[in-house]
């Protein structure tokens, strides 16, 4: 795919699995609001209650799974690039 040099600059694009966004063809989007972004993901505490017994025992705390959503647009993909897009997207590896 060719880079698209008009989907380059600050805050315009993102990368993934090493790849920048503009390689794809595709470019971040904004829907106005603020940007809001919770440092760490959410985390739940290992505990056991005894019965019988006052309090609880704490084995730990881990971290629970972080979502990220990025809308994004594009102009002009052809159907091979929208492949390409939805490899680049689909595999189900760690990135």
């Amino acid at each position: 795919m060719a880079s698209r040099a008009y989907f380059k600059g600050d805050f315009m694009g993102f990368t993934f699995d090493g790849k920048h966004s503009s390689d794809m063809g595709i470019v971040r989007t904004s829907d106005g609001s603020r940007y809001n972004s919770e440092l760490l993901p959410s985390f739940n505490d290992v505990t056991v209650a005894v019965p019988g017994g006052d309090g609880t025992y704490y084995f730990g705390s881990y971290y629970q799974q972080k979502v990220f959503s990025v809308p994004f647009a594009t102009d002009e993909l052809t159907e091979s690039e929208f492949r390409e897009l939805r490899k680049w997207f689909g595999d189900k590896g760690i990135h």
